[in-house]
């Protein structure tokens, strides 16, 4: 989910072995609450961008019968998809340039990742465009809470400095033509994974400093930003 110049957080194994594979707060607990949400039959096409390891697209399939695919830049996180689920489709795409033509996705999941596209805004236009008229667009994501600026750190590499607060959010999917369905309160999911991160590693600097395997905590020491996590449920706007 943090990219650095060092091995991106979700690739790392520290990270792959503390949280079970999945490399996200509220785990499928979450893409089943979410999912509940959204009204979609068996049989629905829907992509997981940004899809890690791949848990969400056999769970989608297995769980509520749509016809699933996943997507990541991730050569590695394509790979370990593929191998532990090779019955399923998963291939290396940019949420930006998804290739595939238009109206292909009944739904797009969103899972921890839109936040750490480079163009948010070139994200939602793709994925607008990848779905059919009135789909629905899930989001699981950080967001920055009460009024605080970025992280004070220069150092480039927290991902709490590109979070957004929720009024950026809800202006950059309007934006892209979606209609905000929903939007869940989920900061829990999150408070509840950095616990457990502090109750395996003793505090988070310490989880940096392992995953990097120095004393560097990526700036979040020195942030000022509070992140909260979020549920939205977006609607494609019908075409006109």
């Amino acid at each position: 989910m943090i990219r650095t110049e060092k091995t991106p957080l979700y690739e790392a194994p520290l990270w792959r072995d503390f949280n079970e594979g999945l490399r996200r707060p509220g785990g499928l607990e979450l893409t089943d609450y979410a999912l509940s949400l959204c009204g979609i039959s068996a049989g629905a096409r829907v992509l997981d961008v940004g899809c890690g390891g791949g848990f969400s697209v056999e769970y989608l399939s297995s769980r509520f019968g749509f016809i699933t695919e996943g997507c990541d830049i991730s050569d590695q996180m394509i790979e370990e998809a593929r191998l532990r689920f090779p019955a399923k489709i998963f291939f290396k795409a940019d949420t930006a340039a998804i290739p595939c033509s238009g109206g292909c996705y009944d739904a797009v999941l969103a899972e921890c990742s839109l936040s750490i596209c480079n163009d948010l805004s070139a994200a939602l236009s793709e994925i607008n465009r990848v779905l059919v008229a009135e789909g629905r667009l899930i989001i699981t994501d950080m967001y920055l809470r009460g009024r605080g600026g970025a992280g004070t750190a220069d150092n480039g590499k927290s991902c709490l400095q590109k979070l957004s607060p929720e009024w950026k959010w809800r202006k950059a999917l309007q934006a892209e033509g979606f209609e905000i369905l929903c939007i869940k309160e989920r900061s829990s999911d999150l408070g509840s994974l950095i616990a457990r991160i502090i109750f395996e590693f003793g505090s988070v600097e310490n989880f940096y400093s392992e995953w990097l395997g120095g004393p560097d905590d990526c700036g979040v020491k020195d942030s000022t930003a509070k992140p909260g996590y979020f549920l939205a449920v977006c609607r494609k706007k019908g075409d006109l």
